[in-house]
């Protein structure tokens, strides 16, 4: 590949939008916490977790969002399962 396509290829991503990893440019908006939390969600469901499921998707992960949906919007207290004020 010559300059002119390695020139075209940067200068199109510097225009669209694309994060490059490449030329030592960190990615500083890097969602690490994010990144974090889907590690450790494969880490405890392993590929379960990437399996094609129902459409309403992973079952572990739906109760996982609907329990912090709920705390966001409760006054109670409480652990880990527990059950809906």
């Amino acid at each position: 590949m010559g300059t002119s396509a390695l020139r075209a290829i940067r200068n199109a991503t510097e225009k669209s939008g694309i994060t490059r990893l490449a030329g030592g440019r960190p990615f500083t908006r890097c969602p690490v916490g994010a990144l974090a939390a889907l590690a450790a969600v494969l880490a405890h469901n392993g590929v379960a977790t990437l399996q094609y499921a129902a459409s309403a998707g992973f079952a572990p992960q739906r109760e996982r969002g609907r329990h912090r949906w709920h705390c966001r919007h409760c006054t109670h207290q409480y652990r880990f399962p527990h059950e809906r004020c």
